[in-house]
């Protein structure tokens, strides 16, 4: 059934890109496997490109199948068509991998491959050509269907493989079929290859079976598998083939190919081949033959089969013997050529292999001996297999061994990582091709095939076997039992070249995670014990014997030639020792850290090495290589010590010759042109060679910091300038004459290539040195760089730029052929044999091995030698001696300083338009002519002056204010070399009028007459500069603001020249040109209001009545205009102009602000203020028009809060109470404008409230009256406000109104009613009666009762309180009684 052949796919479609072609691979050799059960020694596979005709066929429908196709062939041996059909039937493929089917591995071995199912992973078509007969298989339905039309019929001469009713097939052959009905079909040649040429032509053009087939009666001795590729997904697969995974899949067979052999018993030779589309003849890819006599494995093979492993007696038993596993050890030769479109190569490569075979070690000779595993009669046989010699063209050649994999017989490109290959009758899962390792790798087969995985125990009993536990114990026994004999067995293999041994040590690192876990600790314990440590001196030695370098650092050839007096060491990879440290395996390791602890003790060692600067070095690195790995793992204080410790060595050779301690002085990282700036220094200058070896530490502060070291630059120059030839007077100078000689000029041209002038913090170092030069004789101290100018690139001076570059250039070249010099010396003295422990610590790449599936072969094995070229792109700061100008040789290594740093960049030129422009220059010689600080730029570089000028016109302008400025302000005179006397820096005098007004536009404006975007900051600079015309004929600065203006249009200026010249210097001559540039400068047009505003109005008290009269006058007439004036405005409120009487007495006037009177037409301000007439205007300015007038400018107009203020406080003056109740009704009227708590305090200490008191209305404050809802408990003691002027109660609280009453003042009351009732008997009070103002205190005694003392409340009792009868008789309160039946009185009441 298709269905369960798309079963046999669908896991391992799932794969993809290089594992799919993979597994492609591994198809095939499932196809080889079955010409190594059937015992063919040779085997042939072609890559057929072409395509074929497709007229005469057997069927309309097999046109598809006459493309590119696969093609294997076994030569001399024929398969039945039975077995063909058993073997391409997927169930039996279920049932024979566990029925004692034995597979390519031999007996004992299980099925490696799908059988001939496996090659419907490329074809849905697969024709077969054995003997005299074709079959074709159809498992889709698709190529034998074409709607019922009969394709060929000749009785007997086919037979429907799928129909198990033989009488009915001639009739079933040209029936009609349904589509996707599996068919296969076996057709007899005789006859058939003339009458259907097309279909045969694949077969035919075979050069092997040509003449067969070509033949009377054709036959073919073989079998021959034709698989057309798939080029589309089908029910059965969905892998489709192309050029490109074709390509893939032959490439990974090209390596797989030659290892055929390793582990089958019958194949002798292996060819692979291509015939592309237009070539006639086949092109050999790989050609593979066995080169060991085949009766070696047939010994092997029958010791194996003895079976004496199973052999038990009595005797053994009683004697407790035990089974030894027997290891049979064979050398196995293979050649193979290869041919490619690239690459000819006719002569033959030979490989040889060591294979090791043990025969049934313990653990898995028990499992094989189980019950449930006795019927499958496996073979407890392991082998491994490793590549140790290869010789080709007749010569041994180096190589590195492949990756190994996991074999049954055959390949199955499951990767282990070790670098031999496995060999053990594993079980694979048979849908995913996988190895089984746990219960859960097979469960869907027990689900979907339980039958398969059962085994019968006795008559009833079934049990599922754990194909896993036999899988992991045959690879735990091959790398417990078998490996530690077979890295013996390589060992001795190996004895010309012992070095290579470790390319096949089973390094953990390497290994694939899922094969892991089968290395345990008891695997290189027991490596451990075997004589495989290699010493130069005494070959191979025990673990115990000497000791290793440590695993993670290479000692150089100075240190192992130091420390190999004093240590026998193994040279063994540093793998070799991580592994056995893994496992916590003992060994014995020189370190870094026990190399620093032995140095420190030999005191006496630093006399030695002080004139041995080689072999410091050496010592140097080494003592310093474990640096990186505190650095990972973020052990930043061992690290630090580590420094530390290194610090107080004499390790380090400085330039001298010599090797000094670092830590007993400051130790300068300098390259050679770097060191003859400071010749002086060559004792503290780290020698170049220990730039090399230091690379990787050259980049941490703690390093520099620890080993007391400094980066040549800025810093150090500026803690060393007193060694440069720059005198130590001239420290603290702004400015200083320089007569330029040769030596200083040179030294200044390094100087600013080692520091950057755009580099602000570089240039702070030197703030007190003159090191800047500048176009007019001077160096300025590096503090002022900021206001130094440099914004034309043409202006440096050229002869002194060219003179600069060759004396520069000179330098350069004798620094050249110094390093050439020593190179040839080095090449000389390299020449010597390097000491015995070079190789101390091979490189892990010697170990490496070339991943069998990768197409490309070329493997880059890195050098053991000193690279001298140092790749310095990335680097920040660089200290090498340059390049050769003609070969641009690298002459040192870079050095990357440490800190916050940075070094001067080195950016491409960039090409800014406007610098160079002839504006630009024009502007540059004003400049220069005016004496500014301009800067030599011959002295720096162009990438570096570039990055100084201005990036566009706003801040070429800025740089320039700047500068004038700082000249200005500060640096106001010269001295020039050769004159003694200081003169004025700037001169303006040698500027003409078109030079002012081309500098002014220039700072303003850019080349196309666009105004700069300048901020305010700028334009305060502008104005400083003295450039500006005024109307006296001179030119001033701007500086003192609104001090200059310019005349607006109205003005008539001949009127103005009364003006003294004291208003003239503040008038400017204006142009149209820079009308807006003045206007920005804050000079602003004066017009007739500014001129009242700035000159009149200030000057108003002092000037004549009669001029005031008509200065008002002047204002009336031009009110309109002028009130546009906002500043106009704002100093005629504060002008005291408007008339009024000095006081309410006299008649004498003075002149006072209008925001001090009020409006004569508020008709309240008017009432309160009726008798105070100077509180408003004089009639003159009681017009309409003035009225207007001075109510914009200030004039009391509305009542605000100030004014009532004002209001009561006149109130409280005047006394009227008839004032005062206007006042609150209009106080009543307009609450929400005064409710403000402020306000109500301050209007509560004003007395100015109409209160009524003993029959009399008087002024009070708020807090001295009482609510006229009180009057009956204080009216003959407190003042009672009026009713009309109550305000309302949320204003009580803050205008000091107390309500109720307290109770001292109602018990006052009290008093003075009880004595005035006792002294006389009529009632007077007109708001109420006896009994109603009785009432009300009693009430009031009621609520308040508990707060009156007990001695207040006796002498309530006793007075005589309440009014009893007609009239206003009161009695006590003890004389009256409830519910009296007789009149008692007046005793009793």
């Amino acid at each position: 059934k298709k269905e369960s052949l798309k079963q046999l796919f669908v896991e391992r479609n799932r794969k993809s890109g290089k594992d799919r072609s993979i597994d492609d691979a591994r198809a095939v050799l499932e196809l080889i496997e079955l010409a190594e059960m059937k015992g063919v020694t040779d085997v042939s596979v072609i890559i057929d490109y072409r395509t074929h005709g497709s007229e005469s066929l057997l069927h309309p429908m097999l046109n598809r199948g006459q493309g590119p196709s696969l093609i294997i062939s076994f030569h001399k041996a024929v398969l039945e068509v039975d077995n063909l059909v058993r073997l391409s039937s997927p169930l039996n493929y279920y049932r024979e991998s566990m029925n004692n089917v034995h597979g390519g591995g031999g007996e004992g071995y299980p099925r490696f491959g799908r059988g001939l199912c496996a090659a419907f992973n490329f074809t849905d078509c697969c024709q077969i050509l054995l003997g005299n007969k074709f079959v074709t298989f159809d498992p889709t339905g698709e190529y034998f269907y074409d709607g019922g039309v009969a394709d060929y019929k000749q009785d007997g001469n086919v037979d429907n493989l799928y129909d198990d009713n033989s009488q009915d097939n001639a009739s079933s052959i040209h029936s009609r079929r349904n589509k996707g009905t599996p068919t296969a079909r076996c057709y007899g040649i005789d006859g058939m290859i003339s009458k259907f040429p097309d279909q045969f032509q694949p077969f035919i053009s075979i050069p092997f079976a040509k003449s067969a087939l070509l033949s009377d009666a054709p036959f073919f001795l073989g079998t021959v598998i034709r698989m057309p590729f798939r080029v589309e997904a089908s029910d059965i697969n969905n892998r489709v083939f192309n050029e490109e995974s074709i390509k893939s899949m032959v490439s990974i067979l090209e390596k797989k190919i030659p290892q055929v052999f390793l582990f089958t018993s019958n194949i002798r030779k292996m060819t692979m081949a291509k015939w592309e589309p237009c070539s006639e003849t086949l092109d050999n890819l790989v050609v593979a033959q066995l080169r060991t006599d085949p009766r070696l494995k047939e010994e092997l093979k029958s010791n194996l089969m003895k079976n004496e492993w199973k052999k038990t007696n009595k005797l053994a038993n009683i004697f407790k013997a035990e089974w030894t596993p027997k290891i049979y050890n064979q050398t196995i030769e293979v050649s193979h050529s290869h041919r490619s479109s690239a690459k000819l190569c006719d002569a033959d490569i030979i490989d040889t292999y060591l294979v090791s075979t043990i025969l049934a070690p313990t653990k898995i000779r028990d499992v094989a001996s189980q019950d449930i595993m006795k019927p499958l009669q496996l073979l407890p046989s392991i082998g491994l297999a490793a590549h140790v010699k290869r010789l080709s063209s007749g010569s041994v050649e180096d190589f590195i061994p492949c990756e190994g994999s996991l074999f049954c017989g055959f390949d199955s490109g499951l990767k282990t990582g070790l670098p031999f290959s496995i060999n053990a009758p594993i079980f694979f899962h048979e849908l995913k091709g996988s190895v089984i390792l746990s219960h859960s790798d097979d469960l869907d087969i027990q689900t979907l095939f339980p039958w398969v995985r059962m085994a019968e125990i006795g008559e009833s009993e079934r049990k599922y076997r754990a194909l896993f536990t036999w899988n992991r114990s045959c690879l735990f026994e091959a790398m417990t039992v078998l490996l530690p004999d077979f890295m013996l067995s390589i060992r001795d293999s190996l004895h010309l070249n012992p070095e290579r041994f470790y390319m096949y040590w089973p390094r953990l690192a390497k290994i694939r995670d899922w094969f892991r876990n089968f290395l345990s600790s008891h695997t290189y314990e027991s490596l451990s014990k075997l004589d495989i440590f290699l010493t130069k001196k005494n070959g191979f030695q025990k673990i115990d014997a000497g000791c290793f370098a440590s695993p993670e650092f290479q000692i150089p050839p100075g240190a192992a030639k130091y420390f190999q007096s004093r240590y026998k060491m193994f040279s063994v990879p540093v793998c070799v020792v991580e592994d056995l440290k893994i496992f916590s395996i003992n060994v014995r390791e020189l370190s870094p850290p026990a190399a620093r602890k032995l140095l420190r003790k030999k005191k006496d060692h630093c006399e030695k090495l002080r004139s041995k600067p080689d072999e410091a070095l050496d010592l140097l690195e080494y003592c310093l290589s474990d640096a990186i790995k505190l650095e990972a793992l973020d052990r930043f204080e061992d690290l630090k010590f580590m420094y530390f410790e290194v610090s107080h060595l004499c390790l380090v050779p400085v330039m001298d010759g010599t090797v000094v301690i670092p830590r007993n002085g400051n130790i300068i990282v300098a390259n050679r042109e770097q060191q003859s700036m400071f010749p002086a220094l060559l004792n503290k200058f780290v020698h170049h060679k220990a730039l090399k070896k230091l690379k990787s530490h050259l980049s941490k502060d703690i390093f520099f910091d620890q080993m007391n070291l400094q980066v040549f630059g800025p810093e150090v120059i500026a803690k060393n300038m007193h060694f440069s030839p720059w005198p130590r007077s001239w420290k603290g100078k702004d400015f200083v004459p320089w007569n330029e000689d040769s030596f200083s000029t040179l030294w200044l041209f390094q100087f600013w290539k080692e520091v950057s002038i755009c580099e602000n913090e570089s240039l702070r170092l030197f703030d007190s040195w003159p090191l800047i030069p500048l176009k007019t004789g001077e160096l300025t101290r590096c503090a002022n760089a900021r206001y130094i100018l440099s914004f034309y690139p043409g202006g440096h001076n050229e002869s002194l730029h060219k003179s600069l570059e060759e004396k520069h250039m000179a330098l350069k070249k004798r620094i050249a052929d110094e390093v050439k010099r020593e190179k040839v010396a080095h090449a000389t003295t390299s020449q010597i044999i390097r000491p015995h422990m070079e190789n101390i610590n091979m490189d892990d790449t010697d170990i490496c091995f070339i991943d069998s599936d990768v197409e490309d072969d070329t493997v880059e094995v890195c050098n053991s030698g000193e690279d001298d070229s140092v790749d310095i792109s990335t680097t920040a700061f660089t200290t090498s001696d340059d390049t050769n100008h003609n070969n641009n040789v690298q002459l040192e290594v870079p050095v990357t300083p440490p800190g916050n740093y940075v070094a001067p960049s080195s950016q491409p030129s960039q090409n800014y338009g406007f610098l160079s422009s002839l504006s630009n220059k024009n502007l540059h010689d004003i400049v220069v002519k005016l004496r500014g600080p301009v800067l030599e730029l011959a002295y720096f570089a162009k990438d570096d002056i570039l990055q100084i000028m201005p990036r566009d016109g706003l801040q070429l302008s800025r740089n320039i204010l700047s500068s004038i400025s700082q000249c200005l302000d500060y640096w106001t005179h010269i001295v020039l070399a050769g004159q003694g006397m200081p003169m004025l820096r700037l001169d303006w005098s040698t500027l003409t009028d078109d030079e002012f007004g081309f500098l002014l536009k220039s700072l303003t404006r850019n080349d196309q007459g666009n105004r700069l975007s300048l901020m305010t900051s700028d334009f305060d600079l502008l104005r400083g500069l003295p450039i500006y015309l005024t109307l006296s004929g001179t030119r001033v600065n701007l500086r003192d603001r609104d001090e200059h203006f310019i005349l607006d249009s109205s003005v008539n200026t001949e009127s103005l020249l009364y003006l003294p010249e004291r208003i003239k210097n503040k008038i400017l001559i204006g142009d149209s040109e820079n009308a807006d540039v003045l206007k920005d400068l804050d000079v602003e047009t004066m017009s007739e209001a500014k001129l009242l505003y700035m000159f009149v109005l200030p000057e108003f008290t002092r000037i004549p009545v009669s001029q005031k009269q008509i200065i008002c006058e002047t204002v009336l007439c031009n009110w309109t205009s002028l009130k546009t004036s906002t500043e106009f405005i704002t100093a005629l409120k504060e002008t005291p102009f408007v008339k009024h009487l000095r006081n309410d007495q006299t008649t004498d006037y003075e002149h006072v602000c209008a925001k001090e009177l009020f409006d004569p037409k508020v008709e309240f301000l008017c009432d309160i203020f009726d008798e105070n007439p100077s509180k408003f205007p004089a009639s003159e300015f009681c017009s309409l028009e003035w009225l207007e007038i001075l109510r914009e400018i200030g004039l009391v107009k509305s009542v605000d809060k100030e004014t009532f203020l004002l209001c009561a406080k006149r109130i409280e003056i005047s006394g009227s109470p008839e004032k005062a109740i206007k006042l609150h009704r209009f106080f009543l009227e307009n609450i929400s404008e005064y409710f403000d708590q402020d306000n109500l305090r301050k209007l509560s200490f004003i007395k100015c409230v109409p209160g009524e008191h003993n029959g009399s209305l008087d002024l009070y404050k708020f807090m001295d009256v009482f609510m006229p809802k009180d009057r009956n408990l204080v009216y003959m003691v407190s003042p009672v406000m009026l009713e009309e002027v109550v305000p309302a109660q949320v204003m009580w609280s803050r205008l000091g109104i107390t309500s109720p009453p307290p109770i001292p003042t109602v018990l006052n009351q009290i008093r003075l009613l009880v004595n005035l009732l006792e002294e006389n008997d009529r009632w007077n009070f007109k708001y109420g009666s006896i009994e109603d103002v009785f009432v009300s205190i009693f009430s009031f005694l009621q609520d308040n009762y508990e707060k009156l003392s007990p001695v207040v409340a006796d002498g309530l009792r006793n007075l005589n309180l309440v009014p009893v009868g007609i009239g206003t008789s009161c009695v006590k309160p003890t004389q009256l009684f409830f519910r009296l039946v007789k009149d008692l009185s007046p005793f009793f009441f």
